[in-house]
């Protein structure tokens, strides 16, 4: 008799195996908690490592700027086009030259997030290349560096789309 007691007290006491839906609600708002927390941030952080393609992108220009100054004795005054004031020439039906894209009178950065413009003064002994977000791209949402620009004295600048500037966190 008192094995057959045993026996059954064996099989009550057995574990079950699982988790309760409590448990399972406990990780679900934890890793909703989480990802609330890390996503914000992370699209921070990619669009201030996108900022160097339009970085890059100035700096490269300056630079291509500074050759056709020792060529001509004056700045360029455009930045695509077939002229000779054009900085990058590019032939008809040409979109595309050293990793730039036309676009009008002007440039997409290589990876194409920033819209690129060039403004001279009348002698063309000064300028001020600009980087925008393109519109309705991937970069659009970084109010904080709204506009980048590089001057001819290798000044950097930025301005949020308030207008205030920001050159200190964006370069």
């Amino acid at each position: 008799m008192l094995t057959k007691r045993r026996k059954w007290m064996t099989i009550r006491l057995k574990t079950s195996q699982g988790f309760s839906l409590i448990e399972l609600m406990v990780v679900i708002a934890i890793i909703g908690i989480l990802a609330a927390v890390v996503y914000p941030s992370y699209t921070k952080q990619v669009m201030k490592t996108r900022r160097t393609d339009a970085i890059t992108a100035l700096s490269d220009l300056a630079g291509q700027q500074e050759n056709y100054f020792v060529e001509n004795n004056q700045y360029a005054s455009q930045l695509a086009g077939s002229t000779q004031d054009s900085l990058i020439k590019f032939a008809d039906g040409v979109t595309e030259k050293y990793g730039f894209k036309k676009n009008g009178n002007n440039l997409l950065s290589k990876d194409g997030y920033y819209e690129l413009s060039l403004s001279t003064n009348d002698t063309r002994s000064t300028f001020t290349l600009t980087a925008k977000p393109v519109v309705n791209g991937r970069q659009a949402d970084d109010t904080d560096c709204a506009e980048l620009t590089l001057a001819h004295t290798s000044k950097k600048g930025s301005s949020n789309q308030g207008g205030k500037s920001t050159t200190k966190e964006c370069w």
